[in-house]
């Protein structure tokens, strides 16, 4: 497979968990992106001067995809993951909880499968090497664990503005 296919893969695999317009703790959102991201990347999708809800409540599943191609998959060197369950499961795991925190996640579970890389939050050439000689399978089973774990935390610490994600986030998590 190659760096597109995998790409494709993965946006089926997060649109799985981010499909549709919702308000949330993070603000307006459509398939996963939230406004205060659109305005940073400076997305007029309407064509009125203005990067506002209308843009975001109006984006299409494409526009949604090239998006994340151009702001979160390339720069996030993700198309350099060999194993496309891998490269997916990171990639979900970055629109949820941001890249830092997933390649955090990512080398915390290298770890965990023998793969020791310094955990700095950084997908560079040291856990992206990692990365592709570890056991996918091992990798993911880790990956899943570390993801549920760090959703716990966040619940641990406030479950009341929290708790109602709980199911959803270890869904996913487990995914």
């Amino acid at each position: 497979m190659g760096e597109r296919e995998n790409f494709e893969y993965a946006m089926e695999f997060v649109l799985k968990n981010e499909e549709g317009w919702a308000v949330d703790h993070a603000g307006p959102t459509n398939f996963g992106i939230v406004l205060r991201e659109l305005e940073r990347t400076g997305e007029d999708l309407t064509g009125d001067g203005a990067v506002d809800v209308q843009d975001l409540r109006g984006m299409t599943r494409e526009e949604a995809k090239d998006w994340y191609r151009r702001h979160r998959w390339l720069p996030g060197r993700y198309g350099e993951i060999q194993d496309r369950g891998v490269a997916a499961k990171v990639f979900d795991c970055a629109v949820n909880m941001g890249a830092r925190e997933a390649h955090v996640i990512l080398q915390r579970a290298l770890g965990a499968t023998g793969y020791p890389v310094a955990v700095d939050g950084v997908l560079g050439p040291k856990t992206l090497g990692a990365v592709n000689v570890a056991l996918p399978a091992a990798l993911l089973a880790a990956l899943r664990s570390e993801m549920a774990g760090v959703y716990r935390l966040i619940l641990a610490g406030d479950r009341n503005k929290f708790g109602k994600y709980e199911k959803g986030w270890l869904e996913r998590a487990y995914r």
